[in-house]
């Protein structure tokens, strides 16, 4: 009797390995994550440009040749007031500062208008302004505001902020912007809300629609989430892309002339939590890729693509 029970003990347990193991391997199959790869895009970084507690930067080329890069103030400064300076370069890599051109604004994005002037969109009293100016330093803000946050339960109905705009070869001008909703990615997570990157069009660069769906997701187990800091910039094949940030670095999709976007591919790694990029803007000059950005606390810096 007692050897049954020795067989049937062991039986017993064999029996409950093999349920386990079953399960487990069922488990493994069975995937939510969006894990992207590594892209094809080797980005290496060079260092700091601009020193200081700023952000945001932005980097134009003005008519003489010479580079512009504007930045802004990272609001836990002491006498935060939404500041934004700007300096210029020659070569993209030692700058000259200039100086405040502007307060209450954030993530400033800059294009050059077909008259030769300049129109900076920023983030200012929980809307995506603009501003108008000749000279690139001295700016006078437009009426109106050219993206509101949405209607509730919108993608969008808690903030709209960091836009990044482009005039496409059609004539038409293209937004992505970050839009977010009051929420968390799961209980764990330090973030009171969950951001995702959203677009618009425009005829004239003031009068925006907002265009239906989600341009990037960040409800996935790659971006936890949190998306933000977009840039939209042309290829030197004619493609565009579109450049962002996550916890984990810098990513990069291409966006098509239909609109359908492709699978983000990190391109640049974060250096830990503590020399994580931001916001990042992007350049050809003297026939190289260079990417700026801002690291919390330290300021401006770039890389270069190789």
């Amino acid at each position: 009797m007692k050897k049954v029970f020795v067989i049937l003990l062991v039986f017993l347990i064999l029996a409950g390995f093999f349920v386990f193991l079953g399960a487990s391997k069922k488990k493994k199959t069975v995937s939510t994550s969006t894990k992207t790869e590594v892209g094809v895009e080797k980005w290496e970084e060079e260092g700091l440009r601009i020193g200081g507690n700023y952000c945001d930067a932005e980097i134009v080329r003005l008519d003489d040749g010479r580079l512009r890069i504007y930045y802004a103030l990272e609001p836990e400064v002491p006498g935060f007031a939404g500041q934004i300076y700007s300096a210029v370069s020659e070569d993209g890599l030692n700058f000259k500062e200039e100086g405040e051109v502007m307060q209450g604004a954030t993530f400033p994005s800059v294009i050059k208008l077909p008259d030769g002037r300049w129109r900076m969109y920023y983030q200012k009293a929980g809307a995506i302004r603009s501003s108008i100016s000749e000279d690139g330093l001295r700016w006078t803000e437009e009426k109106g505001a050219r993206i509101e946050k949405g209607e509730k339960g919108s993608y969008d109905d808690n903030n709209v902020a960091s836009p990044t705009v482009i005039q496409l070869k059609n004539g038409q001008y293209k937004m992505i912007y970050r839009g977010s909703v009051k929420g968390k990615y799961d209980p764990y997570s330090q973030q009171d809300e969950i951001t995702r990157l959203l677009s618009a069009t425009s005829s004239d660069g003031l009068s925006w629609q907002k265009e239906p769906g989600i341009v990037v997701d960040s409800m996935n187990e790659e971006f936890h989430g949190q998306v933000d800091g977009p840039e939209l910039v042309y290829w030197d094949d004619g493609s565009l892309k579109l450049y962002f940030q996550s916890f984990s670095g810098v990513y990069v999709s291409e966006i098509s002339e239909d609109g359908k976007v492709s699978s983000p591919k990190m391109v640049l790694e974060a250096k830990g939590p503590e020399h994580a990029p931001s916001d990042v803007t992007i350049l050809k000059i003297g026939g190289k890729w260079r990417m700026y950005f801002g690291i919390h606390t330290k300021g401006i810096y770039s890389a270069v693509l190789k």
